[in-house]
């Protein structure tokens, strides 16, 4: 994240309350360990007093923004390094020719709050970490959304220009409209009374052939009609016809065979 970043704000003062919150807990378990770990540690309370870390202000927390003092490896309190070097002189305090009770009670104690501001650290990590991830899964969010804007605004731009470009192909054509208009009343000038006349002429015009159409249609109606009649008559005739011809010749066949019945009688009676 960079300095640019519309996000860099937002960030920074909420990585400044996270540090100022978890530094005041780091204090609170400092004091809570030097008065537990030992039976006499309340005596060696006002001794190891002076060993309390400076306030944190504005100014440091800004340094360890800007420097990125935490990451660094060896640099940031309570590192691995400072418990190595407190491991070292506890071990150096136990294996001296004459030890001394108090100087390795007080290696002891430096120790366990090396150790214990080393923990801390840790967790301040990977909380700071955790942080970080939300962050970068609310800031892909808000890319994701600011793009589907973009996206939106472009169709949007996009229709609009259309329109714009419709509308200005619309006044054009409007304006050629009108200079032609006004050309053409200026070559050829026409009363508005001439006008109206020549427009209520058309209108009675159009009267008459809209009535002439509907009596067509009723005539043609009317033709249609007879004409299915004359059709049905025809047919009608032409079976009439058809009929006679059949009893025409069912007529004859019968005189036929009458003619031919006599003349077998005439011949039995020879």
């Amino acid at each position: 994240m960079k300095l640019g970043d519309p996000y860099y704000s937002y960030f920074k003062f909420q990585h400044y309350s996270f540090i100022h919150s978890l530094d005041n807990s780091f204090c609170y378990l400092r004091r809570i360990s030097m008065t537990t770990n030992t039976p006499d540690a309340a005596s060696n309370h006002t001794a190891n007093e002076q060993s309390f870390p400076p306030p944190i202000t504005t100014e440091m927390l800004q340094f360890r923004l800007d420097t990125g003092n935490m990451l660094k490896s060896g640099g940031q309190r309570a590192s691995l390094t400072r418990c190595a070097e407190k491991y070292g002189t506890y071990q150096t305090t136990l294996q001296a020719p004459d030890p001394n009770p108090e100087a390795i009670e007080t290696a002891k104690d430096d120790l366990q709050r090396e150790l214990q501001l080393f923990e801390l650290e840790m967790i301040k990590l990977i909380l700071w970490e955790k942080g970080l991830e939300r962050q970068i899964q609310k800031n892909q969010e808000r890319i994701l959304q600011r793009e589907q804007d973009i996206a939106t605004l472009q169709k949007t731009v996009t229709e609009s220009s259309a329109d714009a470009h419709h509308y200005l192909q619309t006044q054009t054509c409007l304006s050629e409209y009108e200079t032609l208009a006004k050309l053409i009343n200026d070559k050829h000038a026409t009363s508005q009374e001439e006008l109206q006349s020549k427009i209520n002429s058309i209108q009675t015009e159009r009267t008459t052939v809209d009535r002439q159409i509907i009596e067509t249609e009723q005539t043609l109606r009317v033709r249609e009609a007879q004409f299915q009649l004359l059709m049905q008559y025809m047919l009608d005739l032409k079976r009439s016809l058809e009929e006679d011809e059949e009893d025409k010749a069912e007529g004859k066949q019968g005189s036929l065979m009458t003619a031919m019945e006599v003349d077998e009688s005439l011949y039995g009676d020879l």
